[in-house]
């Protein structure tokens, strides 16, 4: 009997152990490796807005780690898009274009995203 009783708590230490780790690695913030990553829709004004300052400012020279996606049609960009807004605990009902990931936050417009470009760039 103090056997059984004895497994049963080493499986129980193990077994919650074991959902700790898990939710654990779950938690964490992801770190930033350095990847942009822009999400557009082709006819989104906002999006016209983005490129038209990336190409006057040559961002993409400038941000070389920086990745372009059409997010709409596409549906695995769509859903990693999702994917890390669900990280920034957006509301997934509430997101739209253009959604940049900046490694470790989101951005979504084009206002908050050509000034999170223009403060990337002004040194390079």
């Amino acid at each position: 009997m103090k056997k059984q009783l004895i497994l049963y708590i080493v499986m129980l230490v193990v077994a919650v152990a074991g959902v700790s780790f898990w939710a654990y690695q779950n938690s964490k913030p992801v770190a930033n490796d350095g990847q942009f990553i822009l999400y557009y829709r082709d006819g989104c004004v906002h999006c016209v807005n983005v490129e038209k300052f990336m190409a006057d400012n040559k961002v993409s020279e400038k941000l070389t780690q920086l990745q372009v996606k059409e997010g709409a049609i596409n549906r695995a960009n769509a859903d990693e898009m999702l994917k890390y807004a669900s990280k920034c605990q957006l509301p997934l009902n509430l997101v739209g274009f253009p959604f940049l990931w900046t490694g470790s936050t989101c951005l979504m417009g084009d206002s908050d995203i050509i000034g999170y470009f223009t403060d990337q760039i002004k040194n390079k």
